[in-house]
């Protein structure tokens, strides 16, 4: 839920996606999902296939500093 609030924070997420997965490999891992106004699917899942969205390196480092500065690390 931590992770969540701070997700929320930093790109001003309107709702979470919380999704717990165990898959084929004996482990298990979650996937966290900010959801804006406008979502194109609200109310279902995330469709990874519907929209790729690829980050600049400048774009992705601004997408760390503002989770660090949420984390109180900045």
């Amino acid at each position: 839920m931590q992770v969540g609030q701070v997700l929320v924070r930093a790109f001003q997420a309107v709702k979470m996606n919380f999704e717990i997965l165990g898959n084929a490999v004996r482990h298990l891992h979650c996937h966290i999902k900010p959801r804006y106004y406008g979502d194109p699917a609200p109310g279902y899942i995330i469709n990874p296939a519907d929209r790729l969205l690829l980050l600049t390196d400048a774009e992705y480092q601004e997408r760390v500093a503002a989770i660090r500065r949420e984390l109180g690390l900045a």
